[in-house]
This record gives structure tokens, C-alpha cells and sequence, in this order.
């Protein structure tokens, strides 16, 4: 996410700063986004939103900024977005469902050392600390059946090889610096790398499309899964960060460090997560 496009929603400080204050992280008082300031992912197209209900725009305050990204449900109480669209582990933020807003509290992997780094990060050694950029938060209370199937994160990392297609999702830019829409968009492009958290060069800690479709800012957060099946799909990688032009860096959901992370979240929040519990409601390929 570039620094130029976050200024972007400085428009909003003004409307947010004395909620800021008031609230002071406690609470996150959602208001309606200013549709110009989506974006979409370039290269992609108008999704279908009957057949992406869960994927969401999600809201929290950086710096007393505004900042917008995507998010995904993947449980009754259970969120998924990137790392660096918090402010620090433990904040708020929220998302729109329909007519509603939805509180939520947020938690950052233990690995990533922050947006206000990892969004001024260009360089290699300046991407240390920033591949891990994975949050999942838990609602103040459930999310509605009625808007659709949750997703169901791929815990085994069956759907994402080499080579696949995925599908990518988010409220980001059409083109890079090009003109902005409020829709949910959806592109495709191709795996070239699998990364793993941990890696010695920052770079192959993340998993890596090319060829189709890139995230752009907006996008930050949203669910990417297999084009193979997606009547059966699955969240194999959360997007993180982009050229904005050919290539996207991704989180990928199966990754030990990532995986771990979210079943400790999981025993703490007691929140049931589509993917880990076989009891868990209204799961996309589950059947309940």
C-alpha cells in the first residue's frame, strides 16, 4: 500500500478524530465509506456478490487515519484481514454487512512488526519483519447466516500448489492510479512461488502470483483461493502487498507459522473457524 494512496483518506481525520479520541481503541464506531476512495484489484472485474457474500470491506483507524481494506468471514464470530490494516495486535476495527456494522477486536501475528513499517517497506531488507501479515479478529457479537456461507480457510494447504490459478478478491484499484469504484472486484493470476514464513530472504517468505490480475491498495486483507473448484473453495492466502501492475504478494493460510497462529487465536477466543472446527456453522463445503 503506498503512502500517496493512504493520504488519500485523510478526508476522513476530521469526521474520526474526536471518535478516535473518545473511544480511545476501546470501541470502533463504524461510518459509512465515501465510495470514492475504494479500490480494486487491477486487471480485474466486477464480482458477483451472491457468490462472494463474506468478503467484506473492513475499517480501522491508523494514525488517526481512516484506512480501508478487505476482509473475510470464516466463522460466526471469526474475521480475517492483513496485519497491516490494525494498528498494533489488539485493536479495533469493523466491518459493513448490508446495513449493519460490526465491531471487531483484532489480532496481528506475533511475526509481523507493524504497518507503520511494513507500508513504508521497498527494499528487501526493509520486508524483514513484514511476510507475516496475517490478522483475525472476533466480532462483539455472531455475524448473520443469512448473508450467506462462511468461507472455510484451507488449514492443509491441499489447493494452493505451484502453478494454480487463484482468485483473487478485495476492494482495491482497477488500474494503478486509475480511476476508483465502491465494488467488490475478482481477478485471476498464477502461483510462481510458495513461500514460507521464516525463509533467510524476506522475499521467499512470501507466496507470489503473476500473470493475470494484481492486488493494488484496498485490496490489502482479502481471500485468495483456488480457481479449480470453487463451488468447494477454500482461503488459501490472505493478500498483502503488491506492484501494482503484474505481481502479488500473499499470506499463505497453510504456512506452520501462520496456521499456528490462528489455532492459539482459536483456543483463546473459543471462536469456531471454518477449517478447524467440524462443528462450526454455516461453512462453505462443510455441510452445516
Amino acid at each position: 500500500m503506498h503512502a500517496r494512496q493512504i493520504e488519500k483518506v485523510i478526508f476522513a481525520v476530521s469526521l474520526f478524530s474526536a471518535l478516535a479520541e473518545a473511544y480511545a481503541d476501546d470501541a470502533f464506531p463504524m461510518q459509512q465509506i465515501d465510495d470514492r476512495f475504494h479500490l480494486q484489484v487491477v486487471g480485474g472485474r466486477p464480482a458477483e456478490r451472491q457468490k462472494w457474500p463474506v468478503s467484506l470491506r473492513f475499517q480501522s483507524l491508523i494514525n488517526n487515519r481512516l484506512i480501508n481494506c478487505t476482509s473475510t468471514i470464516v466463522g460466526d464470530r471469526a474475521i480475517i484481514t492483513a496485519g497491516h490494516c490494525i494498528v498494533r495486535d489488539g485493536a479495533r476495527g469493523g466491518v459493513l454487512l448490508g446495513d449493519k456494522y460490526y465491531n471487531v477486536t483484532c489480532s496481528y501475528h506475533p511475526r509481523f512488526k507493524g504497518a507503520a513499517a511494513c507500508l513504508q517497506a521497498r527494499t528487501a531488507d526493509e520486508l524483514f519483519g513484514c511476510a507475516a501479515d496475517f490478522a483475525i479478529c472476533k466480532s462483539d457479537e455472531p455475524l448473520p447466516r443469512s448473508v450467506g456461507k462462511f468461507e472455510t480457510i484451507d488449514a492443509f494447504g491441499a489447493s494452493l500448489t505451484q502453478g494454480v490459478k487463484l482468485v483473487l478478491l478485495g476492494f482495491g484499484c482497477t488500474a494503478a492510479n486509475g480511476p476508483l469504484s465502491s465494488s467488490l472486484q475478482v481477478g485471476e493470476a498464477s502461483v510462481i512461488q510458495i513461500g514460507k514464513i521464516g525463509a533467510q530472504n524476506p522475499l521467499n517468505e512470501f507466496t507470489i502470483t503473476s500473470g493475470g490480475s494484481a492486488i493494488c491498495p484496498g485490496d490489502s486483507g482479502g481471500s485468495s483461493f483456488s480457481s479449480e473448484d470453487l463451488d468447494a473453495r477454500k482461503v488459501v492466502a490472505v493478500n498483502a502487498r503488491g506492484n501494482l501492475t503484474t505481481s502479488s504478494y500473499l499470506v499463505n493460510i497453510a504456512d506452520k507459522a501462520i496456521l499456528d497462529f490462528i489455532q492459539t487465536w482459536h483456543a483463546q477466543s473459543q471462536a469456531k473457524v471454518c477449517g478447524l472446527d467440524r462443528d462450526a456453522v454455516n461453512c462453505r463445503g462443510i455441510g452445516r
